[in-house]
């Protein structure tokens, strides 16, 4: 009998450049993801969301140590969606640009699979390419910053502090893409750590798959704020990191040292330093706060989060609401500035990203299309 497929996507991001000296890709982070859509509608499974910081951590420069990042561009960078089923074998390694049947059913494929991909579109979008597809680099320094062969970096917990914020200005980055892969993600104009990514070709994916995966609805208008009052139960699911393996090794098993886990949590009050990004007055900050009732791990940035108490309505069929109702996705685990006493229990509390704010990027990707 065929093992379930999980509702909640594994995510990785990988990056390679000539510029910088790379010869190949490698893995540049990884986290959750799912699929979306909005009210009264199908599943249509032609974009995911992920967290921003994990698709392009080179935007999120005060979220990671990593110096190295300064060189790296949106353009170098490549998107992979994971199938996988609950024992975290994978099912199906799907490149968001990807044109026609392809993909990779085993991890240590993934690259190779990058490689066709490319490719194959190269060929296929000749006449696309822009004149000019090599990039000078940035420094005179760039191919002596052992940037070739760095160690991949894994989703990091969002830095909560008030000199940390960040503005409109900050994100006027220039648009880059990569060769015959224009706008395969998009970010949240507001600066929210939330991204979609735009598949290509679905209907190869799913076919390719060979099952339609599961797709979360979002009931609520652009004007509303998602989120349930404080004290409200709430599940996030998604794929953790093994403790003590890097994001880019495989297992005993040869499968990304990952596993599937669900996690209860109960909204909390916002602290007053996550109002950025958006106006006091507005129905909804954008950020709310959760309290897990374990600690939260890497991978799970990203991860699609539901109350609680719409997951008993699955019982009755009939129900408006049978399937649970998507609140946000995860941004990340908070760790404190250094002016809050230490707290070993700090690693429970995460950063929950509206669902009000997710179908606004959903439309607006939409009318990119």
């Amino acid at each position: 009998m065929a093992k379930q497929l999980a509702s909640v996507l594994s995510y990785a991001s990988w990056f390679r450049s000539a510029r910088l000296g790379m010869s190949s890709f490698e893995l540049l982070a990884r986290g959750s993801g799912c699929f979306v859509h909005g009210d009264s509608e199908g599943a249509s499974f032609a974009h995911a969301v992920v967290s921003a910081h994990v698709a392009a951590p080179q935007r999120f420069r005060h979220y990671f140590p990593q110096g190295w990042l300064q060189y790296v561009r949106d353009i170098d960078c490549r998107h992979v969606l994971e199938f996988r089923t609950l024992d975290g074998a994978l099912r199906l390694a799907w490149p968001v640009h990807r044109i026609g049947p392809g993909g990779a059913t085993l991890d240590r494929d993934v690259p190779a699979a990058l490689e066709d991909a490319d490719a194959s579109l190269r060929i296929r979008n000749t006449h696309l390419l822009p004149s000019s597809t090599c990039v000078p680099a940035t420094s005179a320094g760039a191919h002596q910053s052992g940037i070739a062969g760095a160690p991949s970096i894994a989703p990091v917990e969002v830095l909560v502090m008030a000199t940390h914020q960040r503005t409109s200005a900050d994100l006027q980055l220039p648009r880059e893409h990569a060769p015959g892969d224009p706008s395969m993600v998009v970010f949240h104009p507001a600066g929210h750590d939330v991204a979609m990514l735009r598949i290509r070709d679905p209907q190869a994916m799913i076919a390719s798959l060979g099952a339609e995966p599961h797709s979360y609805g979002m009931r609520i208008s652009t004007e509303q704020c998602a989120s349930p009052a404080p004290g409200v139960q709430v599940q996030l699911s998604g794929w953790e990191q093994s403790q003590g393996q890097g994001p880019e090794e495989l297992d005993a098993f040869g499968k990304a040292a990952l596993y599937y886990t669900e996690r209860r949590a109960v909204l909390c009050d916002l602290h007053p330093s996550l109002r950025i990004s958006t106006h006091l007055g507005e129905a909804c900050a954008g950020r709310h706060m959760i309290e897990s009732n374990e600690r939260l791990e890497w991978g799970l940035c990203g991860a699609p989060v539901v109350e609680v108490s719409t997951l008993s309505s699955k019982a009755a069929a009939n129900a408006e609401d049978a399937d649970p109702r998507l609140i946000g996705i995860l941004e990340g685990r908070c760790k404190w500035s250094s002016s809050h006493k230490a707290d070993t229990d700090l690693g429970r509390f995460g950063i929950l990203i509206c669902a009000r704010h997710i179908r606004a990027l959903l439309l607006a990707t939409r009318s990119r299309a």
